[in-house]
C-alpha cells in the first residue's frame, strides 16, 4: 500500500487549517453607487498599473459618460444584492427526485437607503428623466411630474465596495447593465425619521452586452492572495 500523498489529505487526517484563510474574507467598509444613462461605457477594467507605483490603482468612471455619484448611503439598513433564481423541474415516474431542471430566471437586485436630494437619487427613486428639467431662473424652483404610464428607464449602475487599507486594500465592483426601479419602499415625513430613498434596484439584460451583471475584484490586496483564492499567483511586477 502507497503512503498517503502530504497536503490536503494529510490536512484532512489531522482536522488542521493550515488552508483556511482568514484574509480572504471581506466586509465592505468603503461603498459609493454611481449611475449613467445606458448608454454610457463600462470600463473594460476597474485597475491599472500607475507609472512608478507596486501596487494597482483604481480607474475612475468618467463624468463627461454620465456616470454621477449617488451619494452618502444609509448603514442602518446595510445595502445588499440579492439572487433571484427561479427553476423548472421535469418529474418521471419512478424517480424521487428531478431528471432534468432549467433555470427560468436569474435576477440581481441592489437594495439600498440613499441619503440626498440629488438628481441620480431622485431619478431612480422617481423613475423619470431629469435631463430636461431646469429650475426656475427667479426662484430657483424644481418642478417634476411622476407620469402613471411612464416605462421602466434603465440605466447603468456601479456599486463600488472597498475592504481594508493600504496594501491590504480590495475593491469589489458590481455593474447593473440595464438597471430599473423594481420597489421603491416609504419616505417618512416627519417624527424621528429622516426622508430618505429606499429603493431595489433590478438588473435587467443589457442585449448589446449580453448580461445583467458584470462583477469585478482588484487591488493590492487581491494581487497577493490570488493563489491562496484558487487562481494563478500574480507574476508581475
Amino acid at each position: 500500500m502507497t503512503a498517503p500523498t502530504v497536503g490536503v489529505t494529510t490536512a484532512v487526517q489531522n482536522m488542521t487549517i493550515a488552508n483556511l484563510s482568514k484574509s480572504l474574507t471581506h466586509r465592505i467598509q468603503r461603498m459609493h453607487v454611481f449611475s449613467a444613462p445606458k448608454e454610457a461605457p463600462i470600463p473594460p477594467a476597474i485597475t491599472y498599473a500607475a507609472t512608478g507605483s507596486d501596487s494597482p490603482q483604481l480607474i475612475n468612471l468618467d463624468p463627461e459618460d454620465g456616470w454621477d455619484d449617488m451619494g452618502l448611503i444609509g448603514s442602518d439598513d446595510a445595502p445588499s444584492w440579492e439572487r433571484d433564481i427561479e427553476t423548472v423541474d421535469l418529474l418521471a415516474i419512478g424517480f424521487r427526485d428531478s431528471i432534468r431542471s432549467d433555470v427560468t430566471t436569474d435576477v440581481a437586485n441592489l437594495t439600498a437607503t440613499f441619503l440626498e436630494w440629488k438628481r441620480p437619487v431622485l431619478e431612480a427613486y422617481e423613475n423619470i428623466d431629469m435631463s430636461g428639467i431646469t429650475p426656475d431662473p427667479v426662484t430657483g424652483e424644481l418642478r417634476w411630474v411622476r407620469a402613471q404610464d411612464a416605462p421602466l428607464i434603465e440605466r447603468r449602475y456601479a456599486a463600488y465596495g472597498q475592504d481594508g487599507v493600504g496594501a491590504d486594500r480590495v475593491w469589489i465592483v458590481k455593474f447593473l447593465t440595464a438597471g430599473v426601479l423594481d420597489t421603491a419602499d416609504a419616505q417618512a415625513w416627519g417624527g424621528e425619521e429622516y426622508s430618505t430613498f429606499p429603493v431595489t434596484l433590478k438588473g435587467n439584460v443589457d442585449t448589446d452586452i449580453g448580461t445583467s451583471l458584470i462583477t469585478c475584484m482588484g487591488g493590492p490586496g487581491l494581487r497577493s492572495h490570488l493563489e491562496d483564492m484558487g487562481f494563478p499567483a500574480h507574476v508581475g511586477p
